[in-house]
């Protein structure tokens, strides 16, 4: 299938931008996010805590890692501390600033 395919191409690239230049959060970012659009949420969330630890201030990873914890039923309190990370950031995406924001206003 032509999607696949794609998947597969894009995930090569990103590997590679990661091998390129490992220091670069944005590279973890892009192939996590990857990961969550076609359910692979357990290989994005060690992606997107390298991210993390190497751009506190990096808004994206921040928003795709508190969507990996929304996910897991024991994740709520850290997603959401991660969503309120992102919209602190000043986001200007504004559906994802809105989803984080629905999100952190539904969670306890």
């Amino acid at each position: 299938d032509a999607q696949k395919a794609d998947w597969a191409s894009a995930e090569t690239a990103f590997k590679k931008a990661i091998e390129i230049k490992a220091d670069d959060a944005t590279a973890y970012v892009s192939l996590a996010a990857m990961y969550i659009n076609t359910g692979r949420q357990s290989d994005a969330r060690p992606l997107l805590e390298k991210a993390i630890t190497l751009d506190a201030n990096n808004a994206e990873s921040h928003y795709f890692y508190g969507m990996v914890l929304v996910a897991d039923p024991t994740g709520a309190a850290q997603a959401k501390a991660e969503f309120q990370k992102y919209l602190a950031s000043s986001p200007t995406d504004a559906v994802k600033a809105a989803t984080a924001k629905g999100i952190v206003d539904s969670l306890p």
